[in-house]
Formats: structure tokens, C-alpha cells, sequence
């Protein structure tokens, strides 16, 4: 049997024990969040720069051109994501993280959208200006809503008409002071209907162009295929 000093002993050894482990745990607890904070970094510098998002139509049948279109993008390097139009609460709140986190790689941010893809772009980017965050470039094929171009919208292209006339010449909403551009395609060829406005070469290789011209702006370096 052990004396009273033995048992006191032993209990010492036992309370020093558990004092020495709980500030361990509490010393530990900001160095794995730290650990945590530089994972989290690590993975943002991973990611490709800039937010390059195409919003088809309905059912995604209806605008292949767009699908065309993030090839071509992909082929000069810039990354991106072609989804349904119905889908765009997911990247807008993944921009919102990520401008959080760093604005820096967040931009540009560009929209392009065909038909209720077109739309999707715009509700985008009104979502994203409630948020105070800046939207580079949008590129809209025929909307079929008449939504005001929101005030954070640097630069927005507009193809619109053809033979069907569903497109809208859109209008600046409140507040806008960016670049507009309205482009009637009925002046370029007759023959373009809503179907088929988003497939066009010409188009193609203006949106490429401009959305090469805002990586350049950004000092972003691209590695074609």
C-alpha cells in the first residue's frame, strides 16, 4: 500500500500531466489554424487567374456555339466554365469567396451568356454589383430579357436581333458609366436567327480577342495550346 506521500505524489505527477497537455492543446490550437490559413492560401494561388463563366440556354442544346466559344478561350489558355444558365448562384457565390480571399486573381471576371444564358449573365452581374464587386467584360447573345446593364459592368457587348428578333438592344441601368455596345446583327447578315447567333466565327474571334486584351491588362500570362 502506498503512504499519503506517495498517493500525493502521484496526483502531482498527474495534475502537472494534465496542465502541461492542456496548454499544449491551447498553444496548438493557433498553429493549426495557422497551418490551416496557409493551406487555404496555397490553394488560392493554385487556382487559375480570373472568373470566365458561359451560360448556355435552355437545356444546352441550343447554344453548341458557346461550347465552341470555351474551346477556342481554352486553347488560349484562359480557363474557364461553360454551365446551363440555370446554374448561376454557384459561380457568383464562388467569385464572392474568392474576391474575399484575393481580388487580385479573382479578376477579370467575365460573363458571356446565349439566350436565358444571356440573362443568367446579366442577373449575375446585378447579383455581383450588390456585392461590390466589378465585372470586367460581359458578352451577350441574344437575351431575351430586357434587363438594365448594372452600374459595376465595365464593358458589355451586345449581339442581338436577327430574323426572329428576340435579342434586346439593352439600356444602362442607373449609375452606369461603362462602355455599351448595341450591335444589331440584322446590319451584318440577315440570314442570323437566335439559334444560331451564338455560333458565329466573326463573333468568336472579337470575344477572344477582348477577353485576351483584359488578361494583358492584368499583367496575366497565358500558356496557349
Amino acid at each position: 500500500m502506498w503512504g499519503v506521500g506517495a498517493r500525493g505524489a502521484v496526483w502531482g505527477r498527474a495534475v502537472a500531466v494534465a496542465v502541461v497537455l492542456g496548454l499544449a492543446a491551447v498553444v496548438a490550437r493557433p498553429v493549426e489554424s495557422q497551418a490551416a490559413g496557409d493551406v487555404e492560401m496555397a490553394v488560392a494561388k493554385t487556382q487559375p487567374r480570373g472568373s470566365v463563366y458561359l451560360f448556355l440556354g435552355l437545356f444546352n442544346v441550343f447554344s453548341t456555339g458557346l461550347d465552341t466559344l470555351s474551346s477556342e478561350l481554352r486553347a488560349k489558355g484562359v480557363a474557364n466554365t461553360a454551365m446551363n444558365y440555370a446554374g448561376w448562384t454557384g459561380p457568383a457565390a464562388d467569385i464572392e469567396k474568392r474576391w474575399a480571399r484575393n481580388r487580385s486573381r479573382t479578376r477579370p471576371i467575365v460573363l458571356i451568356g446565349h439566350s436565358f444564358g444571356a440573362d443568367a449573365a446579366i442577373a449575375m452581374a446585378a447579383h455581383l454589383n450588390r456585392k461590390h464587386i466589378p465585372v470586367d467584360l460581359v458578352v451577350i447573345f441574344d437575351a431575351t430579357a430586357n434587363q438594365p446593364v448594372p452600374s459595376n459592368v465595365r464593358h458589355l457587348i451586345n449581339y442581338y436581333g436577327g430574323t426572329d428578333g428576340i435579342g434586346k438592344r439593352l439600356k444602362p441601368g442607373r449609375g452606369f458609366h461603362g462602355r455599351l455596345e448595341n450591335i444589331n446583327v440584322d446590319k451584318q447578315n440577315n440570314a442570323i436567327g437566335h439559334l444560331d447567333i451564338e455560333k458565329q466565327p466573326a463573333f468568336h474571334r472579337r470575344v477572344v480577342r477582348e477577353v485576351l486584351a483584359l488578361y494583358r491588362r492584368y499583367g496575366v500570362r497565358l500558356s496557349s495550346r
